[in-house]
């Protein structure tokens, strides 16, 4: 009997490590055909048959047990690796869910989309601080939810039915993240307003990728020549990709104007800053949607805190401010890229135009104020996309003043006087009650900050980020010293910046469900995205425990 155990054991660990394998890459693993040796017998079957060349045992399994039809066990039929991929879809959703209590505060990050079988899926994604080794910000992956409607009410009732289920507290949630969508973020039916009658505590962030996508947009639709350049770049890529000569011809003008490989690129409706690279080989845009991309891109990062956020956004208003004045560099350089690039504006091409006096009109003798080529593009086109770029940022700036002015002094305390981090500690406390004690935290903070001195190699005083400062903590374990101030740091780094995790779970979701795969159930469909997008978290399952839970399940 111990040697059937051992004998069975491991046939499954194998076939838990090739599913560890093939589902963590999002891959399929049925084909049309569930026979050994069929050239359609799809990647399960296919990865054991190429590990039965390098492996005896699974060699000999294969070749004693394999096609022999049902009621002949040979743990190898999909009826078993299914059930194998529920288990350790399971097995991965305790494991978040258990990381998610010991860090005991959460955020929650919420978008939908429709998948291939346009049924509208809601992924729910949790960000909590993880204290182990290090200390590390996490937005884990939960689920997604079908067809829970599009209302900020139904919405907001099948988060919390989820969390429900899970066992997880929606009192310990201090944050939300959705996009600028009204039924998402609106005041007054909007999902952050439902959560928050359940937890008051749960601070609204608007994506702060979504928001400065917005920006962009706002200032294309407001300038007309603006919306006639993108056009523009639309239409040139589309009558370049349709033909090979043109695309060769016009690829290899610009590999040999900018010395490397530089293409035309379509635009892209959901990420406006990603234009910077359908813009690298035009100007005036090339400049500020490059800023912006680069941005964007960090605003993306799953460890990113507010404060850094707010300053990225701070500092592009900033570079924004500086390119409004600076309209003559920027014209010389457009006028350098290409030796037959005009050097007249359309406007002084063409015959001025005279305008004709209406009977009241007094005749004058002085000539009207007219402006010239350069300066009417300075004046109606270049300053108005500046000035609404300005607005749109400073606008979307004032969404998370009060979150940043509620926690900055975490981070900026460096440059604040010891009455200034008092009273901010005070009022933190009296925000958060519950977690802080008003009366001890100031004076934890004030011993805090002194300990905290960082200098770089010149002797100025560097700004340790919020990250860094909850490290120190526990590096030294200083726990027991600053309780509060350690819970103050969990309470803002599990605060989310964006929603972009829940974007990027979609793509993965893509591939796992797929025009191929497009009848898949939820259940499933959920355990093998688990599995695709936690793909670090599946490499730290232990087989031993899946072949337990395997056992359990036979049992009953």
């Amino acid at each position: 009997m111990e040697q059937q155990i051992f004998y069975w054991r491991e046939v499954l660990r194998r076939v838990f490590e090739t599913l560890r394998y093939l589902c963590g890459r999002g891959l399929a693993l049925r084909g049309d055909s569930e026979n050994f040796g069929d050239e359609q017998n799809g990647n399960f079957l296919v990865t054991l048959e190429y590990l039965s060349k390098f492996d005896p045992f699974i060699a000999k399994h294969l070749n004693e047990n394999s096609n022999k039809g049902r009621g002949k066990k040979s743990y190898l039929s999909s009826t078993i690796y299914e059930e194998c991929v529920l288990i350790m879809g399971n097995k991965l959703l305790k494991m978040i869910t258990k990381e998610v209590k010991c860090a005991k505060y959460f955020s929650i990050v919420v978008d939908s989309s429709r998948d291939t079988s346009h049924i509208d899926q809601l992924a729910i994604i949790l960000r909590y601080v993880k204290i182990y080794d290090s200390v590390e910000v996490h937005e884990r992956f939960l689920c997604v939810e079908p067809a829970v409607g599009h209302s900020g009410k139904n919405i907001a009732q099948a988060i919390l039915k989820k969390l429900e289920e899970l066992d997880l507290n929606i009192l310990d949630a201090r944050g939300q993240s959705y996009d600028n969508a009204s039924n998402m973020s609106g005041k007054f039916e909007g999902v952050q307003v439902h959560l928050k009658k359940s937890n008051k505590y749960m601070d609204f962030i608007p994506c702060t990728a979504h928001s400065l996508n917005l920006v962009g947009n706002n200032a294309v639709d407001n300038c007309s020549a603006a919306s006639v350049f993108f056009e523009f770049v639309q239409h040139l890529y589309t009558f370049c990709s349709a033909s090979t000569y043109r695309w060769e011809t016009i690829c290899g003008d610009l590999k040999r104007i900018d010395g490397r490989t530089v293409v035309l690129k379509s635009l892209s409706e959901t990420r406006w800053s990603s234009r910077a690279h359908s813009t690298k080989v035009l100007l005036l845009w090339n400049r500020i949607l490059e800023r912006f991309d680069k941005t964007s891109v960090k605003l993306q990062e799953k460890s990113l805190d507010l404060s850094v956020a707010v300053k990225l956004l701070k500092f592009l208003r900033e570079y924004i401010g500086s390119i409004r004045n600076n309209f003559n560099d920027i014209e010389k350089v457009a006028l350098s890229l290409s030796k037959v690039i005009s050097k007249k504006y359309n406007t002084e091409k063409k015959r001025k135009i005279i305008r004709k006096l209406t009977p009241d009109e007094m005749i004058r003798n002085e000539e009207e104020t007219t402006f010239s080529g350069q300066e009417k593009f300075r004046v109606e086109t270049f300053i108005v996309i500046m000035d609404k770029l300005d607005i749109c940022l400073l606008k979307r700036l004032e969404q998370y003043n009060d979150l940043d002015r509620k926690f900055g002094f975490l981070t900026y305390f460096k440059s604040m006087t010891e009455k200034e981090i008092v009273d901010m500690a005070k009022n933190l406390g009296k925000i958060y009650p519950d977690d802080l004690d008003c009366d001890i935290f100031p004076e934890e903070m004030i011993h805090f900050t002194k300990l905290v001195d960082e200098q770089d190699e010149e002797g100025k005083i560097k700004m340790p980020s919020a990250l860094k400062c909850l490290q120190i903590i526990h590096d030294n374990k200083l726990n027991s010293v600053f309780p509060n101030v350690e819970v103050a740091y969990r309470l803002y780094l599990c605060l989310p910046v964006a929603n972009c995790s829940a974007e990027r779970a979609f793509s993965k979701l893509k591939r796992v469900k797929n025009e191929l795969r497009s009848t898949m159930k939820n259940p499933r469909l959920n355990a093998l995205s688990l599995m695709a997008i936690e793909r670090s978290l599946l490499k730290e399952i232990n087989t031993d425990e899946i072949i337990v839970e395997f056992q359990k399940k036979k049992r009953k």
